[in-house]
């Protein structure tokens, strides 16, 4: 049902991704995805689907952003790191590989 209501307001391209325990940067997205919608849908919205529970302030948005503008660098950083770390491992693999076929 929420999702259906979800596509309606929004369009089927939006979406709110889901948070992943184990990836702080997926709370990132997620934030940041909450950011992009208008508010004044995300409030029908929830209002409609009786979920107001959910509903945030102008404070608690303001503050959310804040939060977003923090973590920018973060998520930078991390993705930057990983893509270094993927092809350090990648490179030693490769490497153990040719050691092991010589030897």
């Amino acid at each position: 049902m929420f999702r259906a209501s979800f596509e309606q307001q929004f369009g089927s391209g939006h979406s709110i991704p889901v948070v992943n325990d184990t990836r702080w940067n997926s709370t990132y997205r997620q934030y940041s995805a909450i950011l992009t919608l208008e508010r004044g849908k995300l409030r029908s919205l929830l209002t409609d689907v009786q979920m107001t529970h959910l509903l945030m302030s102008d404070r608690e948005y303001d503050q959310l952003a804040e939060v977003v503008n923090i973590l920018a660098p973060f998520v930078d950083a991390t993705v930057r790191l990983k893509a270094v770390w993927c092809s350090v491992t990648e490179h030693q693999t490769a490497l153990s590989l040719t050691a092991v076929h010589k030897g």
